[in-house]
């Protein structure tokens, strides 16, 4: 399991590199209008700036499919994602925009009063 940041507003998730190669290896990555991840860091001219630092990123679509800690889960979706450029072991955060997948569909979620548990239930209409 991976730390992520989740924005259920956000239309796009933002992968750092460490995340998007395993998918681009897997063939797991529909590249879009920026170049795909056969053309260098050194040619891409679209950046992003987080936590601080700036990164040329590609655009791509991957496959997401939400499940809960039960046996609940949403269908899949191709969902809109910018590939970031940066290196493979630095603090770029996995965010993961849910906005286009829980269009539609219902995310409920509670925390405990210390933060400590959490529990999710997804719905389908």
């Amino acid at each position: 399991m991976r730390q992520a940041i989740v924005d259920t507003g956000c239309p796009v998730c933002t992968l750092p590199k460490r995340v998007w190669n395993k998918f681009n290896d897997r063939g797991d990555i529909s590249w879009l209008a920026a170049p795909p991840a056969t053309v260098s860091a050194a040619e891409l001219t679209h950046t992003t700036v987080l936590l601080g630092g700036r990164y040329p990123y590609r655009v791509g679509r991957v496959r997401l499919r939400i499940v809960d800690m039960g046996d609940g889960q949403l269908s899949a979706i191709k969902v809109l994602a910018l590939c970031t450029e940066d290196a493979e072991t630095s603090e770029v955060p996995l965010i993961l925009g849910l906005a286009e997948i829980l269009n539609g569909r219902s995310l409920l979620i509670q925390a405990s009063e210390s933060g400590e548990r959490w529990a999710a239930v997804i719905n389908e209409p």
